[in-house]
């Protein structure tokens, strides 16, 4: 090889590197925006929408002209449609018929997916489309489209597909937490809720003549609902009257009072809570809920101008539910059977309801003495857990882990009485019979155990190892619903509750433990491993208990 061609050679490779390297600069200076704006934003649809604008400005400075960026996510379901968030045109896609509809005249949509993942594809009017699948263990998350009036180059392709592979993992990570987020707001509203009926429950339970048990609850209402609040009742004579309220007296003169009682009756006529507000006069903004029981109209309670200045929102309707749950059975006394429906949504299986409502006279929930079989879960170590992991990962770890309980018991027949931290407190044999609800209870606990293992098949990569353990016993507790209308505890109150969590206390990872009581009713079905000579907190007595080492065929 001649000086000169070995020169030629050395040039074309030193051109090639110069390349790679303006390309890595480049690719390097995508990933670094997308890992800052991933680093930032929260909110799944603004990351996205900061990511568009920031590849927009980016393939401009690298030269492309680029003008206009679209992030897309897929819809779940058979049809995976794409649906666009954000886009200087908008379009629509979708995957399975190949049908495209131009919404904006600017834009035209990039249509080549089904043969590849990414292309470039010259449109009409002078458009040049570049786009990518985002793509994440062969799911299609969605696309990303660049549009120019120049044409792109393979380069410009080979960067997008790299941005590509940032972009999945960040939409599957703000997707997650996004979920995360609205989880733990619907928990700190459901506390807000818990809280409110405790505290109209305590002033019910004061027994107090009726105009002071209303003007106590006006005052309660007033402390849980920013702003001032009211009571009105439905008369003989369909008239409603103000029976109590924290709103001064300046403030209920003629065309006052006639916004608050007009939204009352509105209420009580439609039955079903209205949200009003206005402006031009002292009363700005009202929530009225009607207090109807078995179709007789009881009255109203209200909320009245917000504290803030704003229109009442949906938080704030939730807590006046919550309270009114309660007030329609404290103003008529052996009228709360028409609670069913709303108290035991979340508390028994479809079912159950079903039975529950189709008979008026149903008892199924009044508490009474019955055999049942209780069982307890939790996770081992789970106090260590909670100083270890950040209180978000805690939060998903917990969330996933009871709702994988939940959902198990459920499937099984039983009853998810509560959750007490970690804790799955489950009941069989109540509210509806169950003849083999001791072996069933054990069959759950089996399925417990596997489903909590093989969520931490997810969570063992970050170091979440913890099992469960179970405690099971069966006995003659008094069962039934206690609580309000809105969020009914169907629970037990006994001992054998307390066996079932003692059990549970002793119980190793994975382990079933049973009360002698439930072991006598199947032992024929069951292997097990005794387990002689235990002692129990609040159980005098020396206690044999077994260990269920399988179920026999």
């Amino acid at each position: 090889m001649g000086l000169q061609e070995k020169i030629g050679m050395m040039s074309r490779k030193l051109e090639k590197l110069e390349k790679d390297n303006y390309l890595l600069k480049r690719e390097l200076e995508l990933i670094a925006m997308i890992d800052y704006i991933r680093d930032r934003i929260e909110e799944p649809k603004k990351m996205r929408e900061a990511i568009a604008k920031g590849l927009l400005r980016k393939f401009n400075k690298f030269g492309s002209k680029a003008i206009g960026c679209l992030i897309s996510i897929a819809e779940e379901g058979n049809d995976k449609k794409i649906i666009p968030d954000v886009s200087s045109g908008v379009y629509f896609y979708n995957l399975r018929n190949q049908k495209t509809k131009k919404v904006n005249d600017s834009f035209k949509l990039f249509l080549s997916v089904e043969k590849e993942s990414s292309g470039i594809v010259h449109l009409q009017d002078g458009i040049c489309a570049m786009g990518s699948l985002i793509q994440l263990q062969k799911e299609t998350l969605g696309m990303i489209v660049l549009l120019s009036r120049n044409t792109f180059s393979d380069d410009d392709l080979m960067l997008l597909k790299s941005v590509e592979d940032h972009i999945d993992s960040a939409i599957i990570q703000n997707r997650k937490f996004y979920q995360m987020q609205r989880l733990l707001d619907e928990l700190t509203q459901e506390k807000k809720i818990n809280d409110a009926i405790k505290r109209i429950d305590t002033i019910r339970d004061m027994h107090l003549p009726f105009d002071e048990m209303l003007s106590n609850v006006a005052t309660e209402i007033k402390s849980i609902i920013p702003g001032d609040s009211a009571i009105l009742l439905y008369d003989k004579n369909r008239k409603v009257y103000l029976a109590a309220t924290t709103l001064e007296k300046s403030k209920l003169y003629s065309s006052n009072r006639g916004i608050l009682i007009n939204t009352a009756i509105s209420a009580l006529e439609d039955g079903e809570l209205k949200n009003w507000s206005g402006s031009g006069s002292k009363i700005l903004s009202v929530i009225c809920l009607p207090l109807i029981m078995q179709d007789q109209k009881i009255g109203v309670i209200a909320a009245v101008n917000r504290e803030d200045g704003k229109s009442f929102n949906k938080n704030d309707e939730r807590l006046l539910e919550a309270i009114g749950s309660m007030m329609d059975t404290a103003i008529f006394e052996g009228l709360d059977k028409e609670k069913i429906k709303k108290a035991l949504g979340r508390s028994v299986g479809a079912d159950i309801m079903e039975e529950m409502l189709g008979d008026p006279n149903s008892d199924l929930v009044k508490p009474k003495r019955r055999e049942i079989t209780v069982l307890e879960s939790d996770i081992r170590g789970f106090t260590a857990l909670t100083e270890r992991l950040d209180p978000d990962e805690l939060a998903e770890f917990l969330n996933e882990h009871l709702g994988t309980m939940a959902q198990t018991v459920i499937s099984c027949g039983g009853t998810v009485d509560k959750f007490v931290g970690d804790a799955v407190l489950a009941l069989f044999n109540t509210p509806k019979d169950q003849k083999d609800h001791a072996l069933l209870a054990v069959k759950t606990a089996f399925k417990m155990v596997q489903a909590h293992n093989d969520l931490l098949e997810k969570w063992s990569k970050k170091g979440i190892k913890t099992p469960i353990g179970v405690g099971i016993a069966t006995g003659n507790p008094v069962v039934g619903e206690f609580g309000c209308d809105l969020r009914t505890d169907y629970t037990a109150l006994g001992k054998t509750v307390n066996r079932a969590c003692r059990l549970n206390g002793a119980a190793q990872g994975n382990q079933v433990l049973i009360w002698p009581s439930t072991y006598e009713i199947i032992k024929d079905q069951i292997e097990v491993e005794a387990i002689e000579g235990m002692t129990f907190k609040g159980i005098g007595d020396l206690v044999a208990i077994y260990r269920v080492l399988s179920i026999k065929d």
